[in-house]
């Protein structure tokens, strides 16, 4: 009965040799491969799924990958049912040990490298808001206002003394231009008075006209000195000019001596009084 079994059991396995050499296979999972039921050889429904994985050449894969071969055996569901007498019946056979592979992928192996970490963004600094900072801002911009306003107080202050000097200034040319025209104006009146004089004084004597008399050609001279000049000179004494005519007296002259004496001191006005006696 045994021996029976297992001829049975061993039916149909072919026997493989030393020089049968299993070609490597990449398993993949075939997600249409997998059937939830299937029929065993016993007749009965497994309710085992069964996954059918898809074998590929490793040698038509472009990237390297890991080989493995994974054989789980199982062991049977059920021992052998006993030969049943009818005919009708279905013949139980003994239940190959089936093979069981299950789907693996193999994961390439990741790169070693690790990418560097993003740089940190700098945020701006937020500005100060305690409390003793802002006092002391505050502080800051109230003494920046008070030399701000001494500064334009000074600047004032300085701007009106400016101005004060150049109206001195212009005063004070003013006053030099008046002066000088004053003083121009008495070195008239000086030049005057000394021609007024010379016209008051005898050229041959060289004192005031005492009696004067005027000749034909305008000079005048004391009536004694005009006298005793023509007896030796019948010509003027100043221009040399010859003698036409008599000598007369001149009215114009006797007042404006008369006028030159009574506003001179007292000592002159006596010195010219004895001389006309």
């Amino acid at each position: 009965m045994d021996n029976r079994h297992n001829k049975q059991k061993n039916k149909g396995k072919q026997p493989i040799t030393q020089q049968q050499t299993p070609i490597p296979y990449i398993l993949r999972k075939n997600p249409a491969g997998i059937k939830p039921w299937k029929r065993n050889n016993m007749g009965t429904v497994s309710s085992t799924p069964v996954v059918q994985p898809t074998l590929v050449p490793a040698s038509a894969m472009a990237v390297k990958e890991e080989v493995v071969e994974i054989k789980v055996e199982e062991p049977e569901d059920r021992p052998p049912q006993p030969q049943n007498q009818n005919q009708n019946q279905l013949i139980a056979r003994p239940r190959r040990k089936r093979q069981r592979v299950e789907p693996i992928v193999v994961v390439p192996p990741r790169p070693t490298h690790v990418a560097a970490p993003p740089a940190p963004v700098e945020e701006p600094p937020h500005p100060p808001t305690c409390a003793s900072c802002t006092t002391l801002e505050t502080m800051v911009a109230d003494h920046a206002a008070v030399i701000g306003a001494k500064d334009a107080e000074l600047n004032r202050w300085k701007d009106k003394h400016e101005n004060q000097a150049r109206l001195h200034q212009l005063q004070i040319a003013d006053m030099d231009a008046m002066l000088a025209r004053q003083m121009q104006k008495l070195e008239g009146a000086e030049s005057l008075v000394v021609k007024f004089q010379n016209s008051l004084t005898c050229s041959i004597c060289l004192d005031t006209l005492s009696h004067p008399r005027t000749l034909s050609c305008g000079h005048s001279f004391c009536q004694t000195c005009l006298r005793a000049w023509v007896l030796t000179h019948p010509e003027c004494p100043h221009c040399r000019t010859k003698l036409t005519s008599v000598p007369h007296r001149s009215l114009l002259l006797r007042e404006q001596i008369a006028f030159v004496l009574s506003h001179g001191d007292q000592a002159e006005r006596t010195r010219m009084e004895e001389r006309s006696d």
